[in-house]
């Protein structure tokens, strides 16, 4: 209830830094420099640049092993970043259902080895393409005893916005669905 109505539009073209503008009710628009994607969502366990990122396009990636994650049985596939793709972890573990194609266990190290956080999807949903997705997720943090839960909406393909929602101002407009 105290982040009520806090928006965030987060940007990244290929190539280049990210970055993006917070909204704050009930005008304040701040803007998110490339230094800044590392701090917390809305204060949780995940930064903005996880959200950003797509560590199964990096250039290597490799089936590690497997393991059965909450009687679902996964394969481990190890993602790694390739010369010139940015970003703040050196590696990234996923365990996934191989039936359902979809992710039931991520897990981010830092350059270091140290694991940074653990996500582990603990709903899976059909969206209205007939595809099973993660609807909620908990985010284990590096933090001592943090966590951060995380419950999914509805999902439509096919709606169309104007150009103008995608801006900091846009941001403000919170009859937009």
């Amino acid at each position: 209830k105290a982040r009520a109505g806090e928006a965030v539009l987060l940007r990244q073209a290929a190539g280049q830094a990210a970055g993006g503008a917070l909204f704050t009710p009930p005008d304040t628009i701040r803007a998110l420099s490339a230094a800044q994607m590392k701090e917390p969502l809305f204060g949780g366990d995940l930064s903005y640049a996880d959200v950003l990122e797509n560590f199964f396009t990096w250039t290597h990636q490799a089936v590690v092993g497997s393991e059965v994650v909450d009687r679902v049985p996964c394969q481990i596939l190890e993602s790694k970043p390739g010369d010139g793709q940015r970003s703040g972890y050196g590696r990234v573990r996923t365990w996934v259902d191989l039936r359902r194609m979809v992710p039931m266990r991520v897990e981010k190290y830092l350059p270091s080895g140290a694991l940074a956080r653990r996500i582990t999807s603990t709903r899976i949903v059909t969206d209205d393409r007939q595809r099973q997705i993660p609807a909620n997720l908990t985010v284990y943090g590096a933090r001592a005893g943090s966590t951060t839960e995380l419950a999914g909406s509805r999902l439509k393909h096919g709606v169309n916005y104007g150009e103008d929602v995608f801006t900091p101002e846009g941001l403000k407009d919170q009859s937009t669905p």
